[in-house]
C-alpha cells in the first residue's frame, strides 16, 4: 500500500526510503513472530475464531493509519501498519483450513487455490489503488488530504468487512463435506505433533526453503518497486 508510493511518503513525512521499507517489511516480521501463535489459535478455535482475530486487528491498524495524515505521524502510520501485519498473519494460515473444513475432498485444492489468488488479487489492488488516489505528488497539503482519504475508505472497507464476518461466517458446516473432515471431528490431536513429523520431513523441509526463496524475492521486489522505477525513470520537480 505504501510501498508502492514510497517517493510521496518520503516527501510529505520527510523521511529517508529505509523507513518506508519498514512499512512492508514489518508485514515480514510479524508473520515470523506470529507464525505459531495464529497456528495454534487457528487449530485449537477453529477458522470462526481466526477469522474475527485477523479481520478485527486489520481494521484496528486500519483506523489506527487514519490518524496518521500529518507530517509529523509517521510512527502512527508505523504502529497501524503493525497491526494490519499480525491481522493479516492470520489469513496466510486461513486457506488450507478452510478448504479442509468447508469443501469435499475433489473440491479442497481448487478452493485452496481460489482463496490464494484472492489474497494475490488484493495485493494487486493494493498496489494499483494507491497512486491512483495521491493526485500531487509535490504538494503537502492535497497529499494530507489524499492519503487521510485513502486511510479512511480502507478503515470503512476494513468495518464493513468484521460486521459481515461476525454475521455470516460460522465456524463450520453443519454436515462435515467429506469422510475425512468428519473423522478430524473426532480426533484429538496436540499442536507439536504434526509439527515435529514436518520438521524431520526433508522433503517437506525442502518445499519450505523454495517458498520462502520465491516468497522473499517477489516480496523485495513488490516492496521496492518504487525506487526501482524512480532509479530508471526519475520524476522531475514541476
Amino acid at each position: 500500500q505504501y510501498g508502492i508510493i514510497g517517493d510521496v511518503l518520503v516527501l510529505y513525512y520527510g523521511i529517508s526510503f529505509d523507513a518506508v521499507n519498514w512499512t512492508s517489511m514489518v508485514f515480514l516480521l510479524m508473520y515470523i513472530i506470529f507464525l505459531f501463535p495464529v497456528s495454534y489459535i487457528l487449530d485449537k478455535y477453529g477458522v470462526r475464531v481466526s477469522l474475527i482475530v485477523g479481520i478485527v486487528g486489520t481494521a484496528i491498524g486500519a483506523w489506527i493509519k487514519v490518524l496518521s495524515a500529518s507530517p509529523d505521524r509517521f510512527w502512527v502510520l508505523l504502529v497501524g501498519q503493525t497491526f494490519v501485519a499480525i491481522g493479516t498473519s492470520t489469513f496466510l494460515a486461513l486457506p488450507a483450513k478452510l478448504a479442509a473444513v468447508w469443501f469435499g475432498a475433489n473440491e479442497v485444492s481448487s478452493a485452496c487455490g481460489f482463496a490464494l489468488a484472492g489474497v494475490q488479487m488484493g495485493f494487486a489492488v493494493g498496489y494499483a489503488v494507491p497512486p491512483l488516489l495521491i493526485r500531487n505528488q509535490y504538494d503537502r497539503s492535497l497529499i494530507e488530504g489524499d492519503l487521510f482519504t485513502m486511510s479512511l475508505c480502507v478503515a470503512i472497507t476494513c468495518t464493513v468487512l468484521v460486521i459481515v464476518v461476525l454475521i455470516c461466517c460460522p465456524d463450520k458446516p453443519e454436515t462435515p463435506p467429506s469422510y475425512a473432515a468428519m473423522c478430524c471431528q473426532d480426533q484429538r490431536i496436540t499442536f507439536f505433533e504434526p509439527l515435529k513429523k514436518l520438521v524431520a520431513n526433508r522433503a517437506y523441509l525442502l518445499i519450505v526453503v523454495g517458498f520462502g526463496i520465491d516468497l522473499g524475492v517477489s516480496g523485495a521486489v513488490s516492496a521496492l518497486l518504487n525506487q526501482i522505477v524512480l532509479a530508471y525513470y526519475p520524476v522531475s520537480m514541476p
